[in-house]
């Protein structure tokens, strides 16, 4: 699957690696995660 990171609207970060998305998110709260495919956001657990 392919994660793209967006932050006020622009793609930030366009990466298949979910440990990086995590990691990622995690520094950066205000970010959102969507599917590049189907462009449904993504729920880190």
């Amino acid at each position: 699957m392919i994660y793209l990171i967006y932050k006020d609207g622009e793609i930030l970060v366009e990466t298949d690696n979910l440990d990086y998305v995590k990691s990622y998110v995690t520094q950066n709260q205000e970010c959102s995660v969507r599917d590049a495919r189907t462009g449904k956001k993504i729920t880190l657990e």
